[in-house]
């Protein structure tokens, strides 16, 4: 029975050597675990912290298509004004032109006349002074 007891003995000595350190190693396991648990809880903030951030960009994403968007009409505003302006001013600008187109015809038509008459004021003086170089040679 003393061998019994003995063997009984080193056996539970033995399994509470192995259990302490079997606790030790969960100890650690789970110290492990808790820093898992912490890495995970900051990681999880750090994509809550990039999912702010990304509806901050969204938002921004959102303002700048809107700021486009009124740039554009005003765009379009001032493309249909400035077309407005080209009208008239092709309008006006036409209008012009065909008046002094026609004012230069008179203005022509008048030079013609007057150079008409012109030549024949020339021609007429030109045969006084023959009348005059005749009636001097007669006398």
């Amino acid at each position: 029975m003393d061998d019994t007891f003995e063997l009984l003995t080193k056996m539970y000595a033995e399994f509470s050597k192995e259990f302490k350190e079997v606790k030790g190693e969960i100890k650690e396991v789970k110290g492990g675990l808790n820093d898992v648990k912490g890495e995970i809880k900051e990681v999880k903030g750090g994509l809550n912290d990039v999912k702010g951030e990304t509806k901050e960009v969204k938002g921004g994403l959102n303002d700048v298509k809107g700021e486009i968007k009124e740039v554009k009409g005003g765009l379009n505003d001032v493309s249909r004004r400035l077309t407005k302006v080209e009208i008239k001013l092709e309008h006006d600008v036409s209008n012009k032109l065909d008046v002094l187109f026609e004012a230069q015809g008179e203005t022509n038509r008048r030079l013609d006349n007057i150079e008409q008459k012109l030549d024949v004021l020339v021609e007429r003086v030109d045969n006084h002074d023959l009348e005059i170089k005749f009636l001097k040679a007669a006398r």
